[in-house]
């Protein structure tokens, strides 16, 4: 993507790195593909920016995902939500809304994950019941799309983390003196 940055002397073109190339998505979980469509992905109020961190209770609800152009022209998509080799949503004929796995908001328990969003170009209806992955679990993405002769139209991701309970005074307060009752 070319950007112009202007400078205090002149003016120059660069490239902007890609979030998806950057970060492995593209390699462990996708082919290189060109974006064919816009694609806007909303948690609530917040809009997803690809690579951005977020902490699962931001991630929680079903993303509200905003199609520009295609679904109007007739075509068909299938919208995918995964982790690596685990699924966590599917959708296919994306403008009649065929939920065929349920939502399963993001519960890292150790570590940083990365959680991918992709939405795939249809090259016609499919039946659900035909087409239901067998199971979350080793879902490979490329094996999937490529037996349904899917091409990847977009896609955006985000990392999360475990979230930390806060800790309050209260609960140091009520351990310091049940020591002390008992020491």
């Amino acid at each position: 993507m070319k950007r112009t940055c202007s400078g205090f002397l002149k003016s120059r073109s660069y490239e902007l790195p890609d979030p998806l190339q950057l970060s492995g998505i593209i390699g462990d979980v996708l082919r290189p593909f060109s974006p064919s469509i816009m694609m806007e992905v909303r948690y609530g109020s917040m809009t997803l920016m690809s690579g951005s961190a977020k902490k699962p209770s931001e991630v929680a609800m079903v993303p509200l995902v905003q199609i520009g152009g295609g679904i109007s022209n007739g075509m068909l998509y299938t919208l995918m939500v995964i982790k690596l080799l685990y699924l966590y949503d599917v959708l296919f004929n994306a403008k009649t809304g065929n939920q065929v796995v349920e939502y399963m908001a993001p519960n890292p328990r150790l570590g940083i994950h990365r959680y991918v969003i992709m939405l795939f170009k249809q090259k016609q209806p499919l039946r659900m019941l035909e087409r239901v992955p067998l199971s979350r679990d080793t879902f490979s993405t490329e094996a999937f799309t490529a037996s349904l002769g899917m091409e990847t139209a977009a896609a955006v991701f985000f990392s999360c983390s475990r979230e930390r309970a806060p800790r309050s005074s209260s609960s140091y307060r009520i351990y310091g003196e049940r020591v002390m009752e008992h020491g």
